[in-house]
């Protein structure tokens, strides 16, 4: 289970402060639920429009927190300032999620005494990170550091391709693969796209490829750098499908193209 981490000295910082007292606490409560809630929803730190009435928020105190420079905005609502700086992103908790998985299964192995060191290692995850240090209960956490994941991998053999090489390419979870900007021409991999619109057939994926092109082309930092787009991709389809059903007319169905029928 990830954390949302604060700063011990938050209370104390020049963003804090800038809000004014009469909607500080409900400002910075409304901060922290909705850390809370990103953090669990594995959103990457972004705060849909729809989920300020349900965090108990308010157009004007989400205002104040961007203008705070807490928060910034983004299509379709807010995201976290610097998220991936002071809590573990999406992919960095589903990693470590699988290698948990993977050492879970091997110790089992090992109790009912069937283990067998080469099938394990066949399954043991190319991707290892601070598994440990995400799920340590302590309340006192600080901002002094980004949690992220370590890359090991074996050497290939030079006659043969990697097969690491095409995932990498695009950003994938390969054992080498690396955080990259999006590029101007990214599209999802056919596979993605024919998943996204069986899964979330009212939604105008063209439009949304577009909006979702341009947004992060616009974010820098290492929050604008992405292992794996296509995940990114299906994250932001259906937090656009959720927002869709949020807001949809009652007595309305919606079908493709992302349009209403009586």
């Amino acid at each position: 289970m990830p954390w949302f981490r604060i700063d011990d000295g938050f209370a104390g910082s020049r963003q804090v402060l800038s809000i004014p007292k009469r909607q500080r606490a409900a400002a910075v409560g409304f901060w922290t639920l909705a850390g809370s809630w990103c953090a669990r929803e594995l959103t990457d730190g972004v705060v849909p429009d729809y989920m300020v009435s349900e965090l108990s928020g308010t157009a004007k105190l989400a205002d104040a927190l961007v203008a705070a420079g807490l928060w910034e905005r983004c299509p379709g609502g807010f995201v976290f300032a610097q998220w991936s700086k002071y809590n573990p992103t999406a992919e960095q908790v589903r990693s470590d999620r699988q290698a948990s998985a993977v050492r879970q299964r091997r110790r089992r192995r090992r109790a009912d005494g069937t283990y067998d060191g080469a099938a394990a290692d066949e399954t043991k995850p190319t991707v290892t990170s601070g598994a440990a240090e995400l799920s340590r209960r302590d309340t006192s956490v600080s901002h002094g550091g980004s949690h992220g994941v370590s890359h090991g991998g074996s050497a290939s053999t030079p006659t043969r391709p990697d097969p690491t090489n095409k995932e990498r390419d695009r950003g994938g979870n390969g054992a080498e693969a690396r955080a990259t900007t999006i590029p101007d021409d990214w599209t999802p991999t056919p596979e993605v796209a024919s998943r996204m619109a069986s899964e979330h057939p009212g939604i105008n994926q063209e439009m949304e490829l577009a909006k979702f092109r341009d947004y992060w082309a616009g974010v820098g930092g290492s929050r604008g750098r992405k292992k794996n787009w296509d995940a990114t991709f299906r994250n932001w389809i259906r937090n656009a499908a959720q927002y869709q059903a949020e807001r949809k007319p009652a007595g309305r169905r919606v079908i493709a193209g992302g349009r209403w029928e009586e």
